[in-house]
């Protein structure tokens, strides 16, 4: 019993520190953009087209979003 209780704390502390590595690491990748006041302005005024409209789906379509600091495909 005392082997699965060991085991399991072992376990736990490998999770915990693989844990803590990952979020280190997915932090440090990630970059702040402090000076960005301005929000993406939605294409064509966030204006859908819907088409093509079926008995079980429509097509539904819009313009890219604007932003002056991301490229509309990271939006």
């Amino acid at each position: 019993m005392e082997k699965h209780i060991l085991k399991s704390l072992l376990i736990l502390l490998i999770s915990a520190v693989f844990s803590f590595n990952l979020n280190k690491t997915i932090s440090n990748n990630i970059t702040e953009h402090t000076d960005d006041f301005n929000p993406p302005v939605p294409g064509s005024n966030g204006s859908l087209v819907i088409s093509h409209v079926t008995l079980d789906s429509p097509t539904i379509s819009w313009e890219p979003a604007i932003d002056d600091t991301t490229p509309a495909e990271k939006l």
